[in-house]
């Protein structure tokens, strides 16, 4: 009988093991996923596993399951394409989650409610639903409230951002739109929040995240890697981090200024040598290139002074 491994190598027998063990692990999980609408985290508990971990098992094992949960199943597409998340958009749960409350915030019927009393209908918290409805529909809601406001039935209140935070916020906004720094490097720089930043963008800033949205597929197409200090699709710069420049900081300034071997720079330095290694390969390649070089030259330098014959002066024998 012909085994069904004979042809495998070892590396892929121990990737099916893996696999065997994941579908073994979670196939109580996938049946209650399947058959049932429980929520993701009871259906974990009652298969003894992560929530977070069933869940990036079904993304990647399972898409289409988690497509028809969420109503996203397309027969003519292929599940692994479709993507359950757009940058900046609302994920399926939570589109689900406040569906009604929104279309209920849309609706004249429902307009002399104010936002809370609307949350208490669908079982909501106030603060969720407006703050949801500030990231992803914040033309209906100013709808809601200029039609509220012609009817007389404002509450007075303010319902856009303080002037104190605008004020506290103005500088960062105008340094994040016009750079190519991250959200946490200009919090840095302004001395300001990097969440209250970020929740302050999401909120009354939508016109300066789609334009970062646009350079990032900008930067996606064009494939920052390799050049160094450009914007990758995720928002992030191709560019070592703090950490790694702190702790290569010794042993780059001696690659610079000696010659000893990288492997004597990692011992002097209390680096990894294959880490320094790489380290330097990715961002400092023309270092690297300048070292070898003048190994090369020395070398040559030395085959060179090493292929010249020594003369010896002759003794002279007389018989």
């Amino acid at each position: 009988m012909i085994n069904p491994q004979a042809s495998l190598t070892p590396r892929e027998r121990t990737a099916l093991r893996r696999r065997l063990a994941l579908l073994r692990k979670y196939a109580k999980a996938v049946e209650l996923y399947d058959t049932t609408q429980l929520a993701l985290g009871e259906i974990a508990r009652r298969s003894g596993v992560s929530a977070g971990a069933l869940g990036n098992y079904l993304r990647r094992h399972w898409r289409e399951l988690v497509l028809r949960r969420h109503n996203m199943a397309d027969p003519g597409a292929d599940p692994q394409a479709v993507r359950l998340l757009q940058a900046g958009g609302q994920s399926p749960a939570a589109h689900e989650k406040y569906r009604e409350a929104v279309a209920a915030c849309d609706s004249m019927d429902f307009i002399e409610l104010n936002l809370s009393q609307v949350a208490r209908k669908f079982g909501l918290g106030a603060t969720a639903l407006t703050n949801f409805m500030r990231v992803h529909y914040p033309g209906t809601l100013a709808r809601r409230e200029e039609a509220r406001r012609r009817l007389g039935l404002a509450d007075g209140g303010s319902h856009g951002a303080r002037r104190a935070c605008a004020r506290q916020y103005a500088e960062a906004v105008s340094l994040y739109a016009s750079t190519s720094m991250t959200v946490a490097e200009v919090a840095r720089r302004c001395g300001v929040s990097e969440g209250g930043l970020s929740q302050h963008l999401r909120f009354y800033h939508h016109d300066v995240l789609q334009a970062k949205r646009q350079q990032r597929s900008q930067a996606r197409g064009h494939g920052g890697e390799g050049q160094q200090g450009r914007m990758l699709g995720n928002g992030q710069r191709y560019e070592p981090s703090a950490r790694s420049e702190a702790m290569y900081a010794e042993a780059l300034a001696l690659c610079r200024s000696t010659s000893l071997t990288l492997k004597e720079i990692a011992a002097r330095t209390g680096v990894h040598y294959e880490s320094l290694r790489n380290y330097l390969r990715r961002w400092h390649s023309q270092l690297m290139l300048q070292r070898r070089g003048k190994k090369q030259g020395n070398a040559a330098d030395g085959q060179q002074g090493g292929s010249k014959k020594q003369v010896r002066p002759c003794s002279t024998f007389q018989s």
